[in-house]
């Protein structure tokens, strides 16, 4: 690949300094140019991976930063920012040469040592994130040289060879500096860097919607002329001040509605008009004369002025029916709402606020994901925890709940009620058992979305349970109901540990006990430190351990048993490309068609479904859905388990497995055959046979120790192959009735032709089958309360 062509970088620096002298006569550029100098020759003789000079990239990251108008002391930094990492000069020749304050934003951009992590260097990233949040604290002017510096460095990423390395980079890049430049409101840093990972990440996806994109821009092209058009003709008409901007959507923002959409043709506000104005009042009287113009479409309508989204942003939304047909969004804020939108936490360089309390507010709504970050932070000393709760919790998407009282609560995306109740207080979280959304009751486990009005139910007698963790999302409310359940007895964390553990394993068909045996325990313990079976029961009842954990460790690369051996694709060394087809029956209320949710998660998480079929028995209270989908490993099943539990109506889930059921139904009908046979068997042995006596005493006790057996068998094979029968109607029942069948027909051999044989044995092998039964029926009973 050839090198970039690029002018001179003395000439790129004045010009640089000519932007600078635009926006700020305050800013001292002999300062500016000083760390330009100084940086030029720390860097002297290094070259990038796209073969120029290095100097070229702090130079590229201050010219992004001045289009912030950013102040001089950033602007200094952003030149000195690799120095301490990539050259000899250390951190305090800076500070003695620039200054406390520019060594300090220096600092929090710099990595830590390569030799003190050279043996762990995921835990070297994920330390330096700590340190990176830490100085953001103290100053957001590091995370604002951080990503500009990204910015720079993921438009150049092409130049490296090694393919796993760009795809990790623009990964870290989505997942974790998207999202703060999502969070501090930043739409232009946000847009660039989601299309650069988007091109980085899937390039043949990118370059088909591009060009899908460009085609279908030609033929709207006319449209969203015609209708700046007119409504500018209209806005005149009334006098109203106001600049209008044709805006296409992101290929990022494409690509992700596409994953509901199927198509782009399906996509209604591929195209947006933005209308700016003076003032607030202006926003809304504009919002009527697009009303009178075009139809707006139902339920289209977003106020993000009354209620601002969680990063500050405000605007007016509406989609309308335009010319020829279209559907078309406009956008109408005002200046400074637009300053924000695009430039976030740095529009206050742009604007200048009455009163600097005014400014230190809006500083602090923006930066409150950093103290979010920081309490996580001593809640997880484990560096992946801390990551994942990262994704989770903090760089997700937010919504806004609403307290009765009209509080405003700032929730991630897929927030139940569990951590609203929590985010009120820990007592409310604590004893909580339902709540009320929107007037509607709803179990405490319901996921919330924004605008939602909720009220928290309370009991004092209630407490946390162990199921909620597979609902919480925020930091707080996990580690609250941890909290909880460490302090529970040791034989409860026990019972409900087995309960879960049983759980998961039941998705793919197996018995934890069979699993968990002393050989793989110590699998288990090279990567967990957990050194036994009881250990693993309590970590998992405590919420210390996730079962998923376990089985991942385990299964993640064996295929999975769907129980009825259906497989396509081709099986290589990695089962990557082996498919397994797996049956889930999913069992709830499909009132409101919810069940419509199931197709939505399963594609979104891009996972092939074969078969989906609603039906409600007519002996059933609840609708019952049959799934049928493609799925690769045991990672992949557990996402579609937890974004299933997820949907409002869902109330069970379970795999089937039809190969299974055919056996458990075939020893069903040998085990009743048996006994519904066994009486005309013993009348021909003793009418017919020499021995008839000895004859008949051996199949009596043959017949009773089968019983024993087969019963058993059956209690066995139904917890190991689809232990959900264990809780219908016809399980238990059935078990007590084949017992019962094989009681009365031996009492009925005895006297009926008055066989002589120790039928006190034989009876009291029955009634040992009475008492299994009854004993695994009590356990159950008792687990099902936990």
């Amino acid at each position: 690949m050839k090198p970039l062509q690029i002018p001179s970088i003395d000439t790129l620096c004045e010009e640089l300094f000519q932007k600078i002298r635009g926006y700020s006569s305050e800013i001292h550029i002999n300062k500016v140019r000083e760390a330009y100098e100084f940086a030029k020759e720390a860097h002297h003789g290094q070259l990038r991976k796209s073969g120029e000079p290095y100097i070229i990239h702090p130079l590229r990251t201050a010219e992004f930063l001045t289009s912030l108008h950013v102040d001089e002391d950033t602007l200094v930094a952003a030149f000195l920012h690799d120095i301490p990492e990539d050259t000899k000069i250390t951190l305090p020749q800076i500070e003695r040469r620039f200054g406390k304050k520019i060594a300090y934003l220096v600092d929090g951009i710099t990595k830590l040592s390569k030799v003190q992590y050279h043996e762990t260097m995921e835990q070297r990233h994920i330390e330096s994130l700590k340190k990176l949040f830490i100085h953001c604290a103290e100053d957001l002017r590091v995370i604002l040289i951080k990503l500009a510096d990204r910015l720079d460095n993921m438009k150049t990423l092409r130049f490296i060879s090694d393919e796993r390395k760009r795809i990790r980079i623009a990964k870290e890049t989505l997942e974790i500096y998207v999202p703060i430049a999502n969070l501090l409101g930043i739409g232009e840093i946000r847009t660039e860097l989601e299309d650069l990972c988007f091109q980085n990440l899937q390039p043949l996806e990118h370059s088909k919607l591009k060009k899908e994109v460009e085609e279908k821009m030609e033929e709207r092209g006319f449209i969203l002329d015609e209708m700046i058009r007119i409504t500018g003709k209209e806005l005149d008409k009334e006098k109203m001040e106001a600049e209008i901007i044709g805006r296409p959507k992101t290929l990022f923002s494409i690509h992700k509605k596409l994953q509901t959409k199927q198509s782009i043709y399906n996509i209604e506000d591929l195209i947006a008009i933005r209308i700016i104005v003076p003032t607030r009042e202006d926003c809304y009287q504009v919002l009527n004369i697009i009303h009178h113009l075009f139809k707006p479409k139902m339920g289209r309508i977003k106020d993000y002025i009354a209620v601002p989204k969680p990063n500050g942003y405000q605007s007016l939304h509406t989609t309308v029916f335009g010319i020829n047909g279209s559907i078309i969004e406009f956008q109408v804020r005002t200046r400074y709402m637009h300053l924000e939108a695009e430039y976030g936490i740095a529009a206050h360089y742009f604007y200048k606020y009455s009163n600097e309390q005014e400014l230190a507010n809006i500083m602090q709504q923006r930066s409150g994901w950093v103290q979010r970050i920081l309490e996580m932070q001593k809640d997880n000393g484990n560096s992946k925890k801390f990551l994942e709760h990262l994704r989770l919790d903090v760089f997700q998407d937010r919504i806004f709940v609403f307290s009765p009282k009209g509080d405003v609560i700032d929730l991630p995306h897929g927030a139940c009620a569990v951590d609203f109740a929590y985010a009120i207080h820990s007592d409310v979280g604590n004893r909580a058992v339902k709540a009320e959304i929107n007037k509607n009751i709803y179990p405490i486990t319901t996921i919330l979305k924004n605008g939602d009005t909720v009220k928290i139910t309370i009991d004092k007698t209630n407490h946390p349970e162990r199921d909620w963790l597979q609902f919480a999302k925020t930091g707080l409310a996990i580690n609250k109901i941890k909290e909880y359940l460490q302090r529970e007895p040791v034989d409860t964390k026990r019972t409900i540990g087995r309960k879960f553990l049983q759980k998961e394993f039941d998705r793919i068909g197996k018995n934890f006990i069979d699993e968990l045996t002393s050989k793989r325990i110590k699998i288990i313990a090279k990567e967990l430190p957990y050194k036994n079976l009881d250990d693993i029961l309590i970590a998992v009842g405590d919420g210390s351990l996730s079962p998923q954990d376990i089985v991942h460790i385990l299964h993640e690369n064996k295929q999975l048993d769907t129980g009825n051996v259906s497989y396509i694709g081709k099986k290589c060394g990695t089962n990557k490309n082996f498919h397994s087809r797996v049956g889930l029956l999913i069992i709830g209320d499909n009132y409101k068609n919810q069940f419509r949710e199931i197709i939505r998660t399963v594609n979104a998480l891009q996972i092939q479904i074969v078969k989906f079929i609603v039906t409600k028995p007519w002996y059933a209270r609840r609708h019952r859905c049959y799934l049928t989908i493609m799925v690769r490993n045991y990672s992949e099943l557990a996402q579609v388990f937890e974004g299933l539990e997820r949907i409002d109506g869902v109330n069970k889930i379970r795999r089937l497995f039809i190969r299974r059921q055919l056996i458990f139904t075939l020893y069903s009908l040998i085990t009743i055959g048996l006994w519904l046979f066994h009486p005309f068997v013993i009348h021909s042995v003793i009418s017919h046979w020499k021995y008839a006596e000895t004859v008949s005493d051996i199949i009596i006790y043959f017949g009773t120790a089968m019983l024993f057996v087969l019963v058993y068998y059956l209690k066995i094979l139904a917890q190991r192959s689809f232990p959900e029968l264990e809780e219908t109607a016809f399980y238990w029942p059935f078990l007590y009735l084949i017992t019962t069948l094989a009681l009365f027909t031996v009492l009925g051999e005895i006297f009926t032709f008055n066989i002589q044989f120790n039928w006190v044995f034989v009876i009291g092998m029955i009634l040992a089958v009475y008492a299994m039964l009854t004993s695994s029926y009590i356990n159950y009973k008792r687990q099902k309360i936990f």
